[in-house]
């Protein structure tokens, strides 16, 4: 058994959200060759006994992991029926919620496939964020593939909540300015409008999977570069400009703006090292475009820009705890049925980007061969109807799609994965 470790301010925020629908996220490695179960299995088991994973107990303010016995002790990493795509397969698993006490809050997997084959993980997005699920990916990819690289030790989990991690004493912002941040974003989303409600009780949502687009991360770098700013603003001056196009809006005279929102990995924020803990560790922030800004490409670019640059030097990323602890707050008085109608009226986000970049990650040293790409999937959650999640490995850009099924249709998906990549190839014609 791991020693228990605190319940952290996002963790119980996402729990309370569980109970409304499961908040479920992906992560799969696309390898060469053909998938060997029996070995696959071997490693994947091998992985969770060495990093001291397992069946998950929450007690109280706490949780620990104890290893896996039962049925689940030699259970074989089951292989998706090769009839069914992986979009499909994923679509289903961030549906389902995990309700065996028994089962891990991990499901791993197996596709094959004629161009190779993928190994991945469906877990429970409360108990780990992308990169401790990489952390995760990287011991059974070594189990399996490089023996000799694989970590003896089990890995650290967090002793202190997110205040004592993340707050104005360890975290280089202050109490006050952040609260009048707070109050002034509140204020700034009056003006934002709301997703149309038809469908808003349907919060099944639905994975697509667009294949690997090679050449185009090169050409947004390219971009990025020439114009002084980051891959990231490109990603979501796109978004915004697709969301405002295809995202079904209320039409209301005063809300007439868009708002984009971003997960940001808080770990960098922090005076304590936390690169090889396994938690989550995770905050929010949003930009907020006009629609003189949205007509115009350049000027949605840079106002996208000096908004992220601001929250990033201004400490709003940090005091975004203050949200969450208003938000847990508040979610204790609202029925979990009717959460998302709370979110879309509080925090009015039209759509969500998730953004990693792995040329400096261990996958690197993979890649090509074995790894040919990196896929994760993100869940939607109440506040976002659609979220587009990229993932770079050298030259290689993966995106997955999650959307409400409820909110946006096929056909409007379709044409937002089109119009997004028609944007990245454009950027230096």
């Amino acid at each position: 058994m791991t020693a228990s470790a605190p319940l952290n301010l996002f963790q119980r925020l996402l729990r309370q959200w569980e109970h409304a629908h499961p908040y479920n996220a992906a992560q799969a490695l696309h390898l060469r060759g053909t998938a060997d179960q029996s070995a696959i299995t071997a490693a994947w088991q091998d992985t969770l006994r060495s990093m001291g994973l397992g069946t998950l107990f929450v007690t109280g303010g706490s949780y620990h992991y104890e290893s896996v016995n039962g049925h689940y002790r030699n259970r074989p990493v089951p292989i998706v029926p090769p009839h069914r795509t992986l979009a499909d397969f994923l679509s289903d698993q961030l549906n389902a919620p995990f309700e065996d006490p028994e089962e891990p809050p991990f499901r791993p997997f197996i596709r094959r496939g004629e161009d190779g084959y993928h190994i991945g993980v469906v877990y429970q997005h409360w108990v780990a964020d992308s990169i401790s699920i990489r952390m995760l990916m990287r011991e059974w990819f070594y189990r399996l593939c490089d023996p000799a690289s694989a970590c003896k030790v089990p890995i650290r989990h967090p002793e202190r909540g997110y205040w004592r991690l993340f707050g104005p004493d360890n975290s280089n912002w202050h109490l006050t300015e952040g609260a009048i941040s707070t109050f002034r974003r509140y204020f700034r989303y009056r003006r934002v409008k709301k997703v149309d409600s038809a469908g808003i009780d349907n919060a099944s949502v639905a994975v697509r999977l667009e294949a690997p687009r090679d050449a185009t991360i090169d050409r947004v770098y390219r971009y990025a570069q020439l114009n002084g700013v980051k891959v990231n603003d490109v990603f979501v001056a796109a978004m915004a400009a697709l969301c405002w196009q295809y995202v079904p809006t209320q039409s209301r005279a005063r809300r007439t703006d868009i708002a984009i929102g971003s997960i940001v990995d808080l770990r960098p924020y922090s005076h304590s090292r936390l690169d090889e803990v396994f938690s989550i560790f995770l905050g929010f922030n949003s930009v907020v475009c006009t629609p003189r800004e949205l007509a115009d490409w350049k000027l949605l670019l840079m106002t996208v820009h000096k908004q992220n640059r601001s929250h990033r030097h201004s400490g709003m990323i940090q005091s975004s705890l203050l949200w969450m602890l208003s938000a847990l707050m508040v979610g204790r008085f609202v029925r979990s049925d009717k959460l998302y109608h709370f979110y879309r009226k509080e925090v009015p986000l039209a759509g969500g980007v998730s953004n990693v970049v792995l040329n400096s990650a261990w996958a690197m040293k993979y890649h090509p061969d074995p790894i040919l790409s990196y896929l994760r999937v993100s869940p939607t959650g109440p506040m976002t109807p659609i979220v587009f999640t990229t993932t770079t490995l050298g030259s290689n850009l993966q995106l997955g799609i999650t959307y409400r099924k409820g909110l946006i249709g096929d056909d409007r998906v379709t044409a937002m994965c089109e119009g997004f990549f028609e944007r990245m190839n454009s950027l230096l014609s």
